[in-house]
C-alpha cells in the first residue's frame, strides 16, 4: 500500500530547522515531494539533503515571507519544479521579546506582524490559484496556544497568532467552494530554539532563572510535558491527507492540554 500523500506536492515555510524541519521530515516520510522553503537557504538546503538521503523528493528554496516577490516566485518555481501543489504550510514565524505592552516598539510590533501574520497572507494569496485551477489542496497554518489563551506581555505574538486563527476561518470560506481546505494547528510550548529564545528573555525581562521560566509553563500543561515537533507535524500530515478532506475553517489544540477551547 503507498504512503498516504504519495504523489502530491508539499512547501513549508521555516522548513530549515525546529518544527519547520519536523513536519517537512513528516510530510516526507508519508510519500509528499517537499518544497522546503526558508529565508535561511544554506540550512534549507541541508534540510532538504536530508530528506533526500532518505529517500525522499526534496528541493531547497530562499523564501522570505515578508515579500510579496519572493512569494509569488516560491510559488510559480515549485509549480514548475515539481508540477503542482497539493500543501501549503505557513510555518514560518518568530517568537515575542516580551515586554509589557506600553513599552513595545512600533518595530517590534511591524517585526512580529511582518513575519507571522502577514507572511501567512502572502504566501497563501501566491500560492492559492494554483489549488484553485486544480481544484483540490489542503493549507494548514501554524498558529499557537496564545490564540486560544492570550498571555501578558506578548502582545504583538499574541496578536499575529490570533489573526492567522481569524484567516483561517475566513480563507477555508472562501476557498471551500474549490475543494481547498484551510486549517490552521495551535501548539503549545516546544522545545525549539525560538521557545528557548522566549525563555531566556522572558528570563531576563522578570528576573527569574530559566529553570524557572521553564516550570511556569510546565504547571499550565494538563499532561504536565511539552510538546515534541513530531507532535504537531502529526497533526498536520493527517490534515494534509483523505482523512482530513472534510474539516475546514478550524484551529486544532496540539498542547497537551494547556488550553482546551
Amino acid at each position: 500500500m503507498s504512503a498516504p500523500l504519495t504523489g502530491r506536492v508539499a512547501i513549508v515555510t521555516g522548513a530549515a530547522r525546529g518544527l519547520g524541519k519536523a513536519i517537512a521530515r513528516a510530510l516526507a516520510d508519508d510519500g509528499a515531494a517537499v518544497a522546503v522553503a526558508d529565508i535561511d537557504a544554506p540550512a534549507a538546503e541541508a534540510t532538504a539533503e536530508e530528506l533526500r538521503l532518505k529517500g525522499a523528493q526534496a528541493v531547497a528554496y530562499e523564501h522570505d515571507v515578508r515579500s510579496e516577490r519572493s512569494s509569488q516566485e516560491l510559488a510559480g518555481t515549485v509549480l514548475s519544479d515539481l508540477g503542482r501543489v497539493d500543501v501549503l504550510v505557513n510555518n514560518a514565524g518568530v517568537g515575542p521579546n516580551p515586554a509589557p505592552f506600553q513599552n513595545l516598539t512600533e518595530l517590534e510590533w511591524d517585526r512580529v506582524m511582518d513575519i507571522n501574520a502577514k507572511g501567512v497572507f502572502l504566501t497563501t494569496k501566491a500560492v492559492a490559484p494554483t489549488m484553485i485551477a486544480q481544484r483540490s489542496g489542503r493549507i494548514i497554518h501554524i498558529s499557537s496556544v496564545v490564540a486560544k489563551r492570550a498571555s501578558p506581555n506578548i502582545l504583538p505574538y499574541a496578536a499575529s497568532k490570533w489573526a492567522v486563527v481569524g484567516m483561517t476561518q475566513t480563507m477555508a470560506r472562501e476557498l471551500a467552494q474549490f475543494d481547498v481546505t484551510v486549517n490552521a494547528v495551535c501548539p503549545g510550548v516546544i522545545r525549539t530554539e525560538l521557545h528557548e529564545g522566549v525563555v531566556s528573555r522572558m528570563s531576563a525581562m522578570t528576573g527569574k532563572d530559566q529553570d524557572d521560566v521553564w516550570q511556569t509553563f510546565y504547571d499550565r500543561i494538563a499532561l504536565g510535558r511539552l510538546q515534541e515537533p513530531e507532535d504537531i507535524a502529526a497533526m498536520v500530515t493527517f490534515l494534509a491527507s483523505d482523512k482530513g478532506r472534510n474539516i475546514t475553517g478550524s484551529a486544532f489544540n496540539v498542547n497537551g492540554g494547556m488550553e482546551f477551547n
